[in-house]
């Protein structure tokens, strides 16, 4: 049995072109990698992360599934406690069906 690795990459709205091809899916080089979408700093920035997840979704096309896959990237990508992430993970759920 090998190693099961997990990959995060925080995308910034300026970035998502380079990585995601024009029908929005991964490039071969992001392919398996987990990505998130996140902000840094919106005071000093802007980008707050829900400005971001639409700039995202915006430019990219991105369906409603589209958008919970990303959120639950983030969960999962978190350096949260295992019992955290689980009940972020049944939130999102409840909220996305």
């Amino acid at each position: 049995m090998g190693t099961e690795f997990s990959i995060a990459v925080q995308v910034a709205p300026g970035e998502a072109p380079e990585i995601l091809n024009t029908a929005g899916e991964a490039s071969d080089a992001v392919r398996g990698v987990l990505v998130t979408v996140n902000s840094d700093d919106p005071a000093y920035f802007g980008g707050y992360v829900l400005d971001n997840y639409l700039a995202i979704a915006d430019a990219l096309d991105l369906t409603r599934e589209d958008l919970v896959v990303l959120a639950r990237n983030s969960i999962e990508a978190s350096f949260l406690p295992t019992r955290a992430k689980a009940a972020l993970l049944t939130e999102l759920d409840g909220v996305s069906t």
